[in-house]
């Protein structure tokens, strides 16, 4: 609520500036001696929690020129760098002798209590008034100036007390509200997981083998469907392999061009668990009838090529194209590369290993042609659109994540 838009205020408030309820000046010195003291910059602060969750103790030696500022405890803490984060916090007793960092405006509340101004300096008014006033594209900050003559309301002291205590008591509830969700949702992934296993080893519904029994008839049984995907698989490179040569112009003569088809590889299953009736052991290598690692080109927003998917477009098991960036050029993209229904993506390498193994399996054609980041691997799948997914969904079981 600024004073420009704001509906009239309760009787009793009144309208002034930060500046006229804050020390006009915070001692600055820089510290002294080879004595260790408690630094706060705005790495210090979680602009979630608006509060200090990292202060760091450091030597005078080590201190940056930045570290002047002399806090008190009930300072409130305003960065002047990218406001639009907030990172605001108010200074605990704890850290009552702290220094601080010139990046802060700190305001030291004078006959109002420090919290008021510490829930105002958090509000969307303040947060977009004080942004509309940057300065700057590489660093970009307001001035202290510019956040003290910031202006607010203000109520009687015994009316921001009532206030104050009133808005802590529902954000206690809110924070007991999180934690009992966050208790949720770790239970659902427990959950989630648990059926995932379930369904990836044959325990969630009864097998085919066991229904076609119970009712007297006939199944295929996945050594049949191998055989199937097997013979796709074949087909698959067969028709890729005679696409390229007619792109490059030419023909063959006879068929000594298929005997450069590999076999693939079979699964050793000596240390592997017994599966259901009717299940059978498979590699990768047998349900895909090609795998590649992707372009190196660079990629950009706004470039003028096809989409380039990367780490962030994959995202639960399928394609978020909601970040893309895009190839300099068509030309530099390698041929063959353009992704296609059936392909498997996964996250061959990053700084994460959470993220190493994830994949997304595109269901259907993508608007644009499209090619992927040579950080990922990209196996196309011979199999239908129903084997696909169970691919898929047994590459996102805990068991194969543990493995990877």
């Amino acid at each position: 609520m600024s004073e420009n838009n704001a509906a009239e205020l309760p009787t009793g408030w009144a309208w002034t500036t930060i500046g006229d309820v804050v020390e006009t000046a915070i001692e600055q010195n820089a510290p002294e001696g080879e004595k260790e003291f408690i630094y706060v910059d705005i790495g210090s602060i979680d602009n979630k929690a608006k509060r200090i969750i990292n202060p760091k103790s450091i030597s005078s030696a080590q201190a940056p020129s930045r570290a002047r500022q002399k806090l008190e405890s009930g300072d409130v803490l305003v960065s002047m760098t990218r406001p639009n984060l907030n990172a605001v916090a108010l200074l605990p007793k704890n850290l009552k002798e702290a220094i601080g960092s010139t990046g802060f405006c700190v305001l030291r509340a004078i006959s109002i209590q420090p919290e008021w101004l510490f829930y105002w300096v958090q509000t969307g008014d303040f947060v977009e008034g004080v942004s509309d006033l940057v300065k700057g594209v590489l660093y970009p900050a307001v001035k202290a100036s510019d956040i003290r003559s910031y202006k607010i309301p203000i109520a009687s002291l015994a009316e921001q007390h009532r206030i104050v205590a009133e808005i802590e008591k529902h954000f206690t509830r809110l924070d007991a509200a999180v934690i009992e969700l966050q208790r949720v949702q770790a239970k659902l992934k427990h959950y989630r997981a648990g059926i995932l296993q379930a369904a990836c080893e044959g325990r969630l519904v009864p097998t085919e083998g066991e229904l076609a029994q119970t009712e007297g008839r006939e199944y295929e049984s996945a050594d049949h469907l191998l055989k199937r995907i097997l013979k796709a698989r074949r087909e698959k490179w067969e028709a890729d392999q005679l696409s390229k040569m007619e792109a490059a112009g030419k023909t063959p003569q006879d068929d000594r061009w298929k005997d450069k088809y590999v076999e693939p590889n079979v699964p050793d299953i000596k240390e592997l668990p017994d599966l259901p009736e009717g299940w059978e052991w498979s590699l990768l290598e047998q349900l895909s009838w090609d795998s590649s690692y992707g372009t190196s080109e660079r990629c950009d927003y706004g470039w003028v090529g096809s989409p380039v998917i990367r780490i962030p477009n994959i995202s639960k098991g399928r394609l978020d194209l909601t970040d893309l960036k895009y190839a300099s050029q068509e030309i530099l993209l390698h041929n063959g590369g353009e992704l296609s229904v059936g392909d498997l993506l996964i996250i061959r390498t990053n700084g994460s290993k959470d993220l190493i193994g994830r994949m997304a399996l595109i269901l259907r054609p993508l608007d644009v042609t499209s090619y992927f980041a040579s950080y990922l691997i990209r196996f196309r799948l011979a199999g239908i659109s129903t084997t696909q997914k169970w691919i898929a969904l047994q590459w996102s079981e805990a068991r194969l994540r543990k493995w990877i």
